[in-house]
Protein backbone atom coordinates (compact mmCIF):
# COMPACT_ATOMS: atom_id res chain seq x y z
CA UNK A 1 0.00 0.00 0.00
CA UNK A 2 1.26 3.31 -0.50
CA UNK A 3 0.21 6.00 2.03
CA UNK A 4 0.32 9.76 1.53
CA UNK A 5 -0.29 12.66 3.99
CA UNK A 6 -0.34 16.31 4.00
CA UNK A 7 -0.68 18.95 6.54
CA UNK A 8 -1.99 22.10 6.31
CA UNK A 9 -1.69 25.14 9.00
CA UNK A 10 -4.11 27.67 9.13
CA UNK A 11 -4.79 31.04 11.55
CA UNK A 12 -8.29 29.98 12.04
CA UNK A 13 -9.48 28.13 14.78
CA UNK A 14 -9.85 24.39 14.59
CA UNK A 15 -13.92 25.11 15.31
CA UNK A 16 -13.77 27.87 12.31
CA UNK A 17 -11.88 25.31 10.01
CA UNK A 18 -14.28 22.33 11.18
CA UNK A 19 -17.38 23.75 9.95
CA UNK A 20 -16.15 24.67 7.13
CA UNK A 21 -15.34 20.89 6.07
CA UNK A 22 -17.10 18.85 8.32
CA UNK A 23 -20.06 17.94 6.00
CA UNK A 24 -19.08 15.21 3.55
CA UNK A 25 -21.02 16.63 0.98
CA UNK A 26 -20.26 20.21 1.19
CA UNK A 27 -16.89 20.07 -0.72
CA UNK A 28 -17.51 22.25 -3.16
CA UNK A 29 -18.88 25.07 -0.67
CA UNK A 30 -14.91 25.31 -0.08
CA UNK A 31 -13.05 24.04 -3.23
CA UNK A 32 -13.62 26.10 -6.15
CA UNK A 33 -14.20 24.35 -9.54
CA UNK A 34 -16.11 21.57 -8.77
CA UNK A 35 -19.86 20.36 -8.06
CA UNK A 36 -20.86 18.01 -5.36
CA UNK A 37 -24.08 16.29 -5.32
CA UNK A 38 -24.94 13.91 -2.23
CA UNK A 39 -26.43 10.61 -2.78
CA UNK A 40 -27.62 7.57 -0.38
CA UNK A 41 -29.16 9.93 2.66
CA UNK A 42 -25.62 11.87 2.45
CA UNK A 43 -22.93 8.84 2.76
CA UNK A 44 -22.24 9.00 -0.96
CA UNK A 45 -20.71 12.30 -2.99
CA UNK A 46 -20.57 12.56 -6.39
CA UNK A 47 -18.15 14.85 -7.35
CA UNK A 48 -18.04 16.85 -10.85
CA UNK A 49 -14.41 18.11 -11.82
CA UNK A 50 -13.58 20.47 -14.31
CA UNK A 51 -12.63 18.51 -17.79
CA UNK A 52 -16.34 16.07 -16.69
CA UNK A 53 -14.10 14.11 -14.77
CA UNK A 54 -16.85 12.35 -12.05
CA UNK A 55 -15.68 10.94 -8.67
CA UNK A 56 -18.02 9.04 -6.03
CA UNK A 57 -16.87 8.71 -2.65
CA UNK A 58 -18.02 6.90 0.10
CA UNK A 59 -18.36 7.90 3.80
CA UNK A 60 -16.69 5.10 6.08
CA UNK A 61 -16.83 7.24 9.47
CA UNK A 62 -17.61 10.93 11.05
CA UNK A 63 -16.58 11.82 14.43
CA UNK A 64 -17.42 15.63 15.46
CA UNK A 65 -15.85 15.25 18.89
CA UNK A 66 -12.67 14.25 16.99
CA UNK A 67 -13.14 16.51 14.15
CA UNK A 68 -12.71 13.77 11.52
CA UNK A 69 -14.19 11.74 8.69
CA UNK A 70 -13.05 8.94 6.25
CA UNK A 71 -13.96 7.85 2.69
CA UNK A 72 -13.05 5.79 0.36
CA UNK A 73 -13.38 6.45 -3.66
CA UNK A 74 -16.28 4.00 -5.04
CA UNK A 75 -15.76 4.95 -8.81
CA UNK A 76 -12.44 7.29 -10.32
CA UNK A 77 -10.58 7.73 -13.08
CA UNK A 78 -7.76 8.00 -11.11
CA UNK A 79 -4.59 5.61 -11.25
CA UNK A 80 -5.73 4.38 -7.66
CA UNK A 81 -7.65 1.31 -6.66
CA UNK A 82 -8.28 0.68 -2.62
CA UNK A 83 -8.24 4.24 -2.22
CA UNK A 84 -9.08 4.99 1.63
CA UNK A 85 -8.45 8.54 3.24
CA UNK A 86 -9.25 10.55 6.66
CA UNK A 87 -9.32 14.34 6.98
CA UNK A 88 -8.59 15.70 10.44
CA UNK A 89 -8.47 19.00 11.93
CA UNK A 90 -6.65 19.29 15.23
CA UNK A 91 -5.87 22.32 17.04
CA UNK A 92 -2.87 24.25 17.04
CA UNK A 93 -1.74 27.34 19.16
CA UNK A 94 -4.62 30.07 18.90
CA UNK A 95 -5.10 27.99 14.66
CA UNK A 96 -5.32 25.03 13.38
CA UNK A 97 -3.56 21.58 11.39
CA UNK A 98 -5.20 20.11 9.05
CA UNK A 99 -4.01 16.22 8.30
CA UNK A 100 -5.40 14.47 5.70
CA UNK A 101 -4.02 11.05 4.75
CA UNK A 102 -4.74 7.91 2.62
CA UNK A 103 -3.94 4.60 1.41
CA UNK A 104 -4.29 2.88 -2.08
CA UNK A 105 -2.73 0.85 -4.24
CA UNK A 106 -1.44 2.77 -7.58
CA UNK A 107 -2.25 1.79 -11.02
CA UNK A 108 0.88 2.24 -12.75
CA UNK A 109 3.75 3.90 -11.19
CA UNK A 110 3.73 4.95 -7.84
CA UNK A 111 5.69 7.77 -7.93
CA UNK A 112 2.60 9.00 -10.66
CA UNK A 113 -0.02 8.00 -8.60
CA UNK A 114 1.70 9.60 -4.82
CA UNK A 115 2.24 12.83 -6.79
CA UNK A 116 -1.42 13.24 -8.06
CA UNK A 117 -2.98 12.83 -4.74
CA UNK A 118 -0.45 15.22 -2.76
CA UNK A 119 -1.08 17.22 -5.59
CA UNK A 120 -4.79 16.98 -5.42
CA UNK A 121 -4.52 17.47 -1.11
CA UNK A 122 -2.08 20.69 -1.69
CA UNK A 123 -4.72 21.97 -3.90
CA UNK A 124 -7.62 21.74 -2.03
CA UNK A 125 -6.26 22.56 1.44
CA UNK A 126 -4.91 25.94 -0.24
CA UNK A 127 -8.34 26.64 -1.35
CA UNK A 128 -9.54 26.20 2.33
CA UNK A 129 -7.32 28.64 3.47
CA UNK A 130 -9.11 31.23 1.44
CA UNK A 131 -12.35 29.81 2.57
CA UNK A 132 -11.20 30.04 6.43
CA UNK A 133 -9.26 33.17 6.23
CA UNK A 134 -6.16 31.93 6.32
Amino acid sequence: MTEVKVTHDYKASADKVWQKIRSFTGLADWLPGITCEATDGGKTRKLQMPGGIVIIEALESHDEADRTYGYKIVQSPQPVKNYHSVIKVVPNGTGSTVVWTSSFEPIGPEALAKGMIEGIYKTALGALSLAVGG
